[in-house]
């Protein structure tokens, strides 16, 4: 019955105690079997994925086009979208070449030159660090903005107390098993 399948994956999807996508060998959705075998469902992916692509950049794009300009704003954007889908289309041509078997960073790095993983992995971590950073920015502004007064010198309005709140919200967040724990924040973040 479709409308019970959809209603199924639906409370799926909510039910925080399970991966999203985890199916019995019958197709019963909710099963929790083997660990390998657990994954997130394509709505969790989906939603992660557009929590990712619409994240603090469309935020932060108003700001940064107002101090370059519109038209270097435009060249930088350009850019970058197309430097973004260089890397895309290198990444897709190492995992055809390499063939089909699951890949990662990691052994494409590994592919290119030994022990060049490392390097990979450095970049992942920069990357990630700067992406943290740019929320904590985003986050406290917003905080700042909504609760603080502009020129006050109440604790209210200190930078340092709305980073602290955005840290404490975000670390739990981030110390989460599987980026399908993600799912609920997620949807709330879109």
């Amino acid at each position: 019955v479709p409308a019970a399948r959809v209603l199924s994956s639906r409370a799926s999807f909510v039910n925080l105690t399970r991966p999203s996508g985890a199916t019995s060998a019958h197709g019963e959705a909710g099963y929790v079997g083997d660990p390998s075998e657990e994954k997130a469902s394509l709505a969790s992916s989906l939603v992660n994925l557009a929590n990712t692509v619409m994240g603090t950049g469309i935020l932060a794009l108003p700001a940064g086009m107002a101090t370059a300009g519109l038209v270097p704003g435009l060249a930088i954007l350009v850019l970058t979208a197309a430097m973004g889908g260089f890397a895309l289309f290198c990444l897709g041509r190492a995992q055809l070449k390499l063939g089909t078997h699951r890949q990662s960073f990691t052994t494409l790095g590994d592919t290119v030159r030994p022990r060049f993983s490392v390097v990979v992995e450095l970049a992942v971590i920069c990357n990630c660090l700067g992406s943290a950073i740019g929320y904590l920015i985003v986050a406290t502004d917003n905080l700042l903005s909504i609760f603080g007064t502009p020129g006050g010198s109440s604790l209210v309005d200190s930078r340092r107390l709305w980073t602290a709140v955005s840290v404490g919200i975000a670390a739990p967040l981030s110390l989460l098993k599987t980026m399908d724990a993600l799912r609920v924040t997620s949807a709330l973040a879109v």
